[in-house]
């Protein structure tokens, strides 16, 4: 039996225009392949997914300053096997892209984020998936208080954990 995941971003998760300097969306396109040690596929129960950022760096150019971010999103896939026993398998995507830097903010005052908006998930075959995702990065605007926003931010680059999305 064949089967499906489809997710859509909560709406209140996303941020608001006036709260953002510059945002960026990056789709991934990924074919997974269930590992020969693990029984096959009979559906897909299932998935945890984690984005995060890992490096990141101001790049400077002739045209201004660039946000280079580098990160991986980590999926966990929960199946049932064709024995009838649940089993995960975890694939990671890693990716890279830029952010264009307005002028007026300085190198030490931003917090990238990242939000997963979109995931279909859909079955070749009892051993191979199709993942498309597509994420939403972006710098959120500078508070007023930036020590307090520091302070209640510690990390330049804020990290979603992985949440549990089950879709039938």
């Amino acid at each position: 039996m064949l089967s499906n995941i489809e997710y859509f971003g909560k709406s209140s998760n996303y941020p608001q225009a006036k709260d953002t300097i510059i945002s960026k969306r990056i789709v991934f396109e990924e074919r997974l392949i269930i590992s020969a040690l693990k029984p096959d596929i009979e559906y897909l129960e299932s998935i945890k997914i984690g984005p995060f950022f890992g490096r990141n760096q101001i790049l400077e150019n002739v045209l201004g300053k660039l946000l280079f971010l580098q990160g991986e999103i980590d999926l966990e896939l929960i199946y049932q096997s064709n024995t009838r026993e649940i089993c995960t398998s975890n694939f990671k995507f890693s990716f890279c892209t830029f952010l264009e830097m307005p002028n007026f903010l300085s190198d030490d005052r931003y917090n990238a984020e990242i939000l997963v908006e979109y995931i279909d998930l859909r079955m070749i075959n009892a051993r191979e998936v199709s993942a498309s995702l597509l994420a939403l990065i972006w710098l959120p605007q500078i508070k007023e208080n930036y020590l307090e926003y520091q302070a209640n931010y510690p990390y330049k680059i804020k990290i979603y954990r992985a949440q549990k999305y089950r879709v039938s």
